[in-house]
């Protein structure tokens, strides 16, 4: 039902002119029509299915109620310099290369990232990480994994540190040992 509420609110944009080249009836109902556009809908049901979609135009004065409670919503403002995410972007890049050319030359070619936690790892951040404090065999003696974790944003559960330490001694720890000579 949202997805045709969404498709009912489609107003007048830089958007119009390609949802207008869809062969669908357009309705323009009244403001009395539209009180409720819920039941707008369900009014039109049978020419939804009929089409799959109909363009719907709200009447001009029409506004849709705020849905967010401006009363409880809070921000927590960050600068973001672009030059600083450029950077890191560019580093990531550079040590996914630098690490897939290593793992390759070691004949355990990097196929996939691993999951922990149902999440993707990032194995750029994993590794600065670990390296900041003091690398995998320091993590591991200071019984930090689940620190890492933490840092990472993943799930807080034994199974993961686990599993992330694994991966890391993998996938990681003989690149870390010759980056480090």
């Amino acid at each position: 039902a949202w997805l045709l509420l969404l498709l009912a609110i489609l107003r007048a944009s830089p958007m119009a002119s390609h949802v207008a080249s869809v062969d669908a009836p357009v309705l323009r109902p009244s403001e009395e029509e539209w009180r409720s556009p819920l039941a707008y809908l369900r009014c039109h049901r049978q020419l939804l299915s009929e089409y799959g979609a109909v363009r719907i135009i709200p009447p001009a004065d029409w506004r849709p109620p705020a849905v967010l409670d401006a009363q409880r919503l809070r921000l927590k403002p960050e600068l973001q310099r672009t030059s600083e995410i450029a950077e890191r972007d560019i580093a990531r890049a550079n040590f996914m290369a630098s690490l897939r050319d290593f793992l390759s030359s070691m004949n355990t070619p990097l196929t996939r990232l691993p999951i922990v936690g149902g999440r993707e790892v990032d194995l750029f951040r994993v590794y600065t990480v670990v390296t900041g404090l003091g690398g995998y065999h320091a993590v591991t003696q200071g019984k930090l994994w689940a620190d890492v974790v933490a840092a990472l944003k993943l799930r807080q559960a034994s199974h993961c540190a686990s599993s992330l330490r694994q991966h890391y001694s993998k996938l990681l720890l003989q690149y870390e040992t010759v980056q480090r000579v």
